[in-house]
């Protein structure tokens, strides 16, 4: 058998083949993370009239949602609000992260760490008042979502540090262009023999 088709020469190409590949897979689930936030946060928000209360019934002044009776509403409505721009935002670098941008992995990290202080300061206060369990519960559920996928970005973001992408290879320059001239004539002898 040929010294090049031995397992450790396989092990070698495959492991430093694309040391980015995990950060394609992580854009993938970041933007489909962040179409579930965004069409869930949209099926909701459709839906609330029926079971919100007061939800249907038009709001005069900012002040008159932190009054106990309509607090629920407002509470949720930031949460809808939340989880549609966060849910946005993820998809956008999510498609960043697939392409391999250099900055995507950090504004990963900073919507999805936006996301979770959000979702934790409502879930510690639907917490804290009577009668909000359930709606705490899902705020609580998407705090933890919204962690995880914080420590998807944060190691995305740090594979990237480590290995940039290489340069974009639209930008044609003298050495990039003779680089290939190198490898094209390399080729014909090869294949002229």
């Amino acid at each position: 058998m040929p010294p090049e088709f031995t397992s450790q020469t396989t092990n070698q190409l495959t492991e430093s083949d694309n040391p980015r590949a995990f950060v394609t897979g992580a854009g993938f689930v970041l933007q489909g993370a962040g179409m579930i936030f965004m069409f869930g946060a949209c099926g909701v928000w459709l839906f609330s009239a029926f079971f919100i209360e007061k939800a249907d019934t038009p709001v005069d002044k900012w002040a008159d949602y932190l009054n106990s009776s309509s607090s629920a509403a407002a509470y949720i409505t930031l949460g809808l609000v939340t989880c549609l721009v966060g849910g946005i935002g993820l998809a956008a670098v999510g498609v960043g992260l697939q392409g391999e941008k250099p900055s995507s992995g950090y504004w990963a990290m900073g919507i999805t760490g936006l996301m979770a202080g959000l979702f934790a300061v409502l879930s510690a206060t639907l917490f804290l008042r009577e009668g909000y369990w359930g709606i705490g519960l899902v705020a609580a559920s998407l705090f933890v979502g919204s962690v995880g996928l914080f420590l998807l970005a944060s190691y995305s973001a740090g594979i990237l540090k480590k290995h940039p992408p290489p340069p974009d290879l639209n930008d044609f320059t003298d050495d990039l262009l003779e680089e290939y001239r190198v490898k094209r004539d390399e080729r014909r002898k090869k294949f002229d023999m």
